[in-house]
């Protein structure tokens, strides 16, 4: 971040800061979806020219966002603000609204450090990727000071020092205060089944692809008492009816334990079935009583855009499932506990996440996700990751159950408490806090966004110095 503000701190034209825009763009895009290109080869089945113009227009959409920070920011520095404000609000503006398949935020990468990234629970991702900014813009001022002799604004140092400091500090007082929290919290027992049933696997066994979680399910119950069995996304491949209740002895096939897995819907309406991406919960006495259908479809890979105006062009899509978004935030019923089910792509989402727990207040989130698509590469990782985040933002559990790995259990301070291998077959078995109550995100969502915009505005449509 501190080179590309030196870079254009350095240029003398709106050219220069575009250029510095396309070059640092590219270079994040490479840098952090490199794995995408050989993942779409794969997707588009063999497919490799096809590949490459949409991961290179990928490429120039990311690029695009970095241009329009750097125009901001010369116009901003233009009108004689200071360094730390003409990157921040532009950059936050940009995380907030830009359309993206991915969302990008600076703030992703402090997920590792617990006590800087608890601040999400109070403004989300935002809040860290402005102190990032801060950060950032400070470290060019001083690299400025020592080759030019530029002074330091001593009002941006205060604020990016003090910023620093509550930042440190109400991390130190979050990891207490949740640490209590959980110590009085209700618990129950968990296992999570990671069957290595990949997609190649899952399509040509459709009718027994189900049968190792069984199997594994069946060793988890011979070892002790479990109260939730978690199968990963699309693990039960026959469609079940829309229709609630619904037994379903045939998924569970003997199990004792309550199982909450990921399967498919269907209802035909006039002729045509519809089918869902569902998330469905089985009690002890073998009936379904409360299911969630995922809303965030990933395009070309759970439906194809305007198929019906693209006629022969949608054969082009690999995908096979076809899928129909889900139609409300709805939960799982477990016991006197509700249970939030973001499938996959959605727990990457805040702010559906954030609508999912506030309309369901949910005890415990449960992520069901198929990353089998992406191979030996750093996406299952960089998933996971992303998902810690909802786990900080509304103080919850986050249970993780994947086909392929990484599945884990991650506690409310976004820290992973235990995990699975990729590629591995593997069970968890471990206990988890069931919470109540809202954060401060959780009731105001990305209110750094709407601060940042309307101070961006106002500053833009204000009257320049000499003007």
């Amino acid at each position: 971040m501190g080179a590309f503000v030196l870079s254009l701190e350095l240029g003398k034209r709106r050219a220069d800061a575009a250029f510095s825009g396309a070059v640092f763009g590219w270079t994040a895009f490479v840098g952090g979806y490199h794995w995408m290109q050989p993942t779409l080869v794969l997707f588009w089945e063999g497919r490799v020219a096809l590949s490459w113009m949409v991961w290179l227009t990928w490429a120039a959409w990311v690029s695009l966002r970095f241009v329009a920070v750097a125009w901001i920011y010369v116009a901003l520095r233009r009108r004689g603000l200071g360094i730390v404000t003409s990157l921040m609000l532009p950059w936050l503006v940009a995380e907030w609204i830009y359309p993206s398949l991915f969302p990008f935020y600076l703030g992703n990468a402090l997920v590792d450090q617990t006590i800087l990234v608890q601040v999400v629970a109070l403004g989300g991702v935002l809040l860290p990727s402005a102190w990032i900014c801060g950060v950032g813009a400070l470290l060019a001022q001083l690299v400025l000071f020592f080759e030019r002799h530029r002074p330091v604004p001593k009002l941006e140092l205060n604020a990016v020092l003090g910023g620093t400091f509550i930042l440190l500090l109400y991390g130190w007082l979050s990891m207490q205060s949740v640490a209590n929290s959980v110590s009085l919290a209700p618990e129950i027992t968990v296992g999570v089944v990671q069957a290595n049933v990949d997609v190649v696997h899952k399509r040509a066994e459709r009718a027994l692809s189900h049968h190792p979680y069984l199997a594994q399910s069946r060793t988890l119950e011979a070892e002790g008492p479990i109260d939730l069995l978690v199968w990963p996304e699309t693990s039960y491949l026959h469609a079940l009816p829309y229709k609630l209740p619904v037994y379903a002895g045939a998924v569970r096939d003997g199990l004792e334990t309550a199982l909450l897995f990921g399967g498919i819907r269907k209802f035909s309406d006039n002729g045509q079935d519809r089918r869902f991406n569902s998330a469905m919960l089985i009690g002890r006495d073998g009936w379904i009583r409360s299911a969630y259908d995922k809303r965030f479809l990933i395009p070309f890979a759970e439906f194809v855009p305007f198929e019906d105006r693209l006629g022969s062009w949608a054969e082009l899509a690999p995908t096979v499932s076809r899928f129909r978004p889900g139609r409300e935030t709805s939960w799982l019923q477990f016991g006197p506990w509700r249970i939030a089910t973001p499938i996959c792509y959605e727990t990457i989402r805040p702010d559906y996440v954030r609508e999912l727990v506030r309309d369901s207040k949910p005890h415990l989130l449960v992520s069901l996700t198929n990353d089998g698509w992406f191979g030996d590469s750093p996406e299952p990782r960089l998933h996971l990751s992303l998902a810690r985040l909802r786990a900080i933002e509304h103080r919850r559990y986050l249970v993780r159950a994947t086909n392929t790995g990484i599945s884990a259990i991650v506690d409310p301070l976004g820290r992973i408490v235990v995990e699975t291998k990729l590629f591995e077959t593997e069970s968890l078995r471990h206990s988890v806090q069931l919470l109540a109550g809202s954060t401060i995100y959780g009731v105001l969502g990305n209110w750094p966004g709407y601060v940042s915009i309307l101070a961006l505005l106002s500053l833009l449509l204000a009257r320049r110095p000499d003007g």
